[in-house]
């Protein structure tokens, strides 16, 4: 059916495990559950991504989860539209089952587009990349997270577990009220964030519990990382901050351990 900015649609769905192959949204078009703990939305194949996002679109309300293959994404967004004000996709009320990786955009062909994350749940089953922003060679992906939290005790993970990664220039997070909670089984493990090759990360009132390293920017590229942050709390990391890459720009505030940062 047709859609644009004046003739928007809601797709609303009940209560269920729906199981499914890759969804690809439309525009102006909103997928809505009944609640992210009744509406689960189940991969049919592990190795694909299954929501693949839209401009201006939404999916609301739902469990995501079975994205388990190497570098596949349980929601997935890229977009070269322009203006950029367009390049949005919404990312509401969502909670993460297992998956490889959560939620991932991608810029392409010089555009500029962002995911928008808000209410959004993880932890209490495994993943390896949570959250990633990157580009397919041009263009920059950006994510937005508002509000994120970890259930049933936190991260479960510790093989090779990274929460949130930029590595391409001009890619990055904008987060304000973030819980990065890693279950206490296991002591500390993971990166938080991960920035390399000119990425940027954005924080506000982020929280990071038992990572082996809560924020690592490690010489890589040729693009220098760039890091703003404040109202930081680091408790029981091995390491609260770890910053090698010698153009790094920024700053960070909060109440990390001296001994524990590494610049």
């Amino acid at each position: 059916f047709p859609s644009h900015d004046k003739n928007t649609y809601v797709v609303q769905v009940g209560p269920g495990v729906f199981y499914e192959d890759p969804i690809t949204m439309k525009s102006y078009v909103d997928v809505v559950g009944a609640s992210e703990t009744n509406t689960i939305i189940q991969a049919n194949n592990p190795n694909t991504s299954l929501i693949i996002g839209a401009d201006q679109s939404m999916i609301n309300n739902v469990q995501i989860q079975g994205c388990t293959g190497t570098s596949v994404a349980a929601v997935l967004y890229s977009s070269p539209t322009t203006p950029q004000l367009n390049a949005i996709f919404y990312v509401e009320n969502v909670r993460f089952g297992e998956n490889y990786t959560h939620a991932k955009v991608v810029g392409t062909s010089g555009g500029n587009c962002i995911m928008q994350c808000s209410n959004v749940k993880y932890g209490g089953y495994p993943f390896t990349l949570g959250f990633y922003c990157t580009n397919d060679g041009t263009g920059i992906g950006r994510m937005q997270l508002r509000n994120v939290t970890s259930t049933n005790g936190g991260v479960t993970s510790n093989t090779g577990l990274t929460f949130a990664k930029a590595d391409k220039n001009g890619c990055g997070f904008i987060v304000n009220g973030c819980l990065l909670t890693q279950a206490t089984a296991g002591g500390s493990s993971g990166i938080g964030f991960h920035v390399e090759d000119g990425g940027f990360l954005r924080l506000t009132g982020v929280n990071f519990q038992r990572w082996a390293t809560g924020i690592y920017v490690p010489q890589v590229g040729s693009n220098a990382p760039s890091i703003d942050a404040i109202a930081l709390n680091f408790e029981n990391c091995t390491q609260d901050v770890n910053i090698i890459h010698s153009g790094t720009t920024g700053k960070i505030q909060g109440t990390d351990n001296f001994l524990k940062t590494y610049i």
